[in-house]
């Protein structure tokens, strides 16, 4: 399998047992909560119910309230991204977990959000835009 590494725009060939079983050791230390049950209709239905609210106050727009809703929704995934630079030896390179929203219930409501509320930090001077904004900030200090 490939996987992104931690650090960087690199990708690391792994075996798919060892994959699982390292994401699965970081479930188990986690505060994961085991669900017996797909709690996704659930979630689309907390969506729906919070765009029809606000569409029929008029704070919305059809079309905002019509692409924030995704009936197909799915479950996050946790995905392992592994730490390449703290290891050279590829079985015991450490991962932390992702959460990937890709196709979740609040994946387009995350974007709504983030179109909304972009605008209005855009100029705050204490704004750090990126990692490499937020390493230049400690160039400047040093």
């Amino acid at each position: 399998m490939l996987r992104k590494q931690d650090k960087g725009n690199r990708f690391v060939a792994v075996d798919k047992e060892d994959d699982i079983k390292k994401a699965f050791e970081q479930i188990n230390k986690s505060n994961f909560d085991y669900l017996v049950s797909d709690k996704t209709d659930e979630h689309i239905q907390i969506v729906i119910d919070w765009s029809d609210k606000w569409l029929s106050r008029t704070q919305i727009s059809k079309a905002w309230h019509d692409f924030i809703i995704n009936k197909d929704a799915s479950p996050g995934k946790n995905v392992p991204l592994y730490k390449t630079h703290k290891s050279d030896t590829p079985s015991e390179i450490p991962v932390r977990l992702l959460t990937a929203g890709c196709n979740t219930a609040i994946e387009n409501l995350s974007l709504f959000v983030e179109s909304h509320t972009a605008p209005l930090t855009s100029n705050i001077k204490s704004r750090i835009r990126d990692t490499g904004h937020f390493l230049e900030i400690i160039d400047d200090i040093n």
